[in-house]
């Protein structure tokens, strides 16, 4: 269904609407004879400007779970969403939750005790996403004041001045506790550490007191990540204390429980407290196959440990050639008329997608990519743009590691950017989630003190001389891969929850993850709604790991083949062996091994 919706929403756009017809009444074979579920925003009984505003960004129809999810929240009831990646859950505790609070003039900015919403997400990168489409649905806009932008600030009809705050590094720590940056705050997007010191903080109680709606997205990561501090945020917001003391009868706020791979002992142990009441689940029968997305094609391929990082490098190399390939075969002849020509600088110009060229094979297609990433109900032409690529390594320390060398071997093919997490490593030792972890996949920047800072100001050294787009600054990197000015991102596990990332064609592991959860959420990055392009996901893994990922398959249920490993020039068949791939293959010899 969100595949039909996805092409539904491109011919629209395309004013295709022969094709549109067409999908329309697929959609309605879908749904059989009985009631037709609302298809558009207008009949989910929104207030009509959000309903306008999210259709104007370009979310032309809601998916299952974002109407289900709707229905429940504007009823008011207690939620667990839970649905496959990349099928839209941002939006549909988003969308609700922003019709639920109060505006002008029913509540001004002044008369604020404190923020009627908060969401907790357990990653900067992650919140950062989430603020920034809070301010596109309030009115903002990011694409520039480019022509025939039906989403500009003038078609804009809602709620104005609404402030949106983030609690997403130390330095917005500070400046809650010690300056007037949450006064007048509507919504506040911050991770469970950096609310809950906050809260600590004499002048920081007002953050969790008042509100109407409590948004716990990627619940289980957060829980994992910081039990103690999501236990001190739940208790607060909406604990038994707190309530007895206010006499809130019926209690606030609604408290949303947001994830593809929640943990029932979470819920359980926050119903039992009393921070979920009676919460109503939502999971649409459509994602209930283990959560992976549909259409994407899983594969591993089997070396030494001492090879990996070859192996990997040449299946890159190889996917990125196959797609050319492809492209030629199907290319039809060129045209003499410059049609063609000018309709791609209007293209580029109109999507604001960067409009500067790039020398790399992937980033040729930065202008194309850019279009498809601004239309969120994605575009049939999607399968067209070159592959854009997500390799995924276990630490930050491997990060840092393999980054110059793949970015060395890889410069003729893919422009690199390496995402690392901002953060501090935390110890998670007891706590009522039944957690005892010390967590390690975080990255040594950003630390304070003695040896530990000297070693993230060298990590941050070593990044920088690899590569523009690095891990010391998160932000850009995530940036620079969205608008296709880099097309590979190197990340840390961290990376893998809840970035939504534009037409993701490849996935690749450097080594089995860690679990199930892990992999699932890394093969989400591809797939995504707005995608018809489908994704191939690839594991380079030892013999001794391969039972390791042959049962994190068989817990996801999807089916796992080998492929071969893609052999040095002259190795193969005889056709391979010219002088290029050759020369490229010693290369990777003296660098990779």
């Amino acid at each position: 269904m969100n595949q039909l919706q996805t092409r539904l929403a491109a011919a629209i756009v395309a004013e295709d609407y022969a094709k549109a017809a067409k999908i329309r009444d697929q959609i309605k074979e879908i749904v059989g004879d009985g009631e037709t579920p609302a298809l558009d925003w207008g009949s989910c009984g929104l207030p009509e400007w959000l309903s306008d505003r999210v259709e104007r960004l370009g979310y032309r129809f809601p998916t299952e779970v974002q109407r289900e999810a709707t229905s429940v929240l504007l009823g008011g009831q207690d939620a667990l969403i839970r649905s496959e990646t990349g099928s839209g859950k941002t939006l549909s505790f988003l969308v609700p939750a922003l019709a639920s609070l109060q505006y002008p003039p029913d509540l001004y900015p002044e008369d604020l005790k404190g923020p009627q919403a908060l969401i907790v997400v357990p990653t900067m990168e992650l919140g950062v996403q989430v603020a920034l489409l809070i301010f596109k649905l309030l009115g903002g806009n990011l694409a520039g004041g480019q022509p025939g932008d039906l989403a500009n600030i003038y078609t804009y009809n809602g709620p104005k001045a609404i402030k949106v705050r983030g609690i997403l590094s130390r330095e917005e720590v500070v400046m809650a506790t010690q300056t007037s940056y949450l006064a007048q705050a509507h919504i506040v997007v911050g991770t469970p550490s950096n609310i809950a010191q906050v809260y600590a903080e004499p002048s920081g109680k007002q953050l969790l007191h008042h509100l109407r709606v409590l948004v716990i997205d990627e619940v289980d990561e957060c829980c994992l990540s910081c039990p103690e501090d999501m236990a001190v945020i739940l208790e607060a917001a909406c604990g038994s204390n707190r309530r007895r003391e206010e006499g809130q009868l019926p209690r606030l706020p609604q408290t949303v429980f947001v994830g593809a791979t929640q943990q029932r002992h979470q819920v359980d142990a926050a119903t039992e407290a009393g921070w979920l009441v009676d919460p109503v689940e939502v999971y649409p029968a459509a994602d209930r196959g283990g959560g992976v997305p549909s259409g994407l094609k899983h594969r591993y391929v089997l070396c030494e440990d001492a090879r990996r990082l070859a192996v990997l490098t040449r299946a890159i190399r190889a996917d990125l050639k196959a797609y050319q390939q492809q492209q030629q075969q199907s290319t039809p002849p060129p045209s003499t008329s410059p049609t063609s020509e000018s309709t791609a600088e209007t293209t580029a110009s109109s999507t604001g997608g960067g409009g500067s060229s790039s020398e790399t094979p992937a980033a040729a297609a930065a202008a194309a990519a850019a279009a498809a990433a601004a239309v969120p109900g994605g575009a049939d032409g999607e399968e067209d743009l070159a592959p854009r690529v997500m390799v995924f390594v276990n630490s930050a320390e491997e990060a840092v590691a393999v980054a110059g060398p793949l970015r060395t071997v890889l410069w003729e093919e893919h422009r690199m950017a390496v995402l690392l997490p901002k953060g501090e490593p935390s110890v998670c030792k007891g706590s009522w989630f039944g957690v005892d972890a010390l967590r390690e996949d975080v990255t040594v920047l950003d630390l304070g003190g003695g040896n530990e800072e000297e070693q993230a100001q060298q990590t941050a050294n070593e990044l920088a001389q690899t590569t523009p787009f690095s891990g010391t600054d998160p932000i850009r990197a995530l940036h620079s891969f969205r608008d296709s000015k880099s097309s590979l991102l190197l990340c840390t596990p961290s990376a893998s929850r809840g970035l939504d990332l534009p037409a993701v064609s490849h996935v690749y592991n450097l080594g089995v993850p860690p679990d199930a959860v892990q992999y699932l959420h890394r093969a989400g990055r591809a797939g995504r709604m707005g995608s018809t392009r489908g994704g191939i996901i690839t594991t380079v893994v030892s013999a001794a790991e391969l039972p390791q990922l042959q049962a994190i398959a068989q817990e996801l249920n999807i089916r796992l083949e080998q492929a071969a490993e893609v052999l040095p020039a002259g190795k193969g068949s005889a056709e391979s062996a010219n002088v290029e791939d050759t020369r490229k293959d010693l290369e990777d010899l003296f660098t990779l091994l």
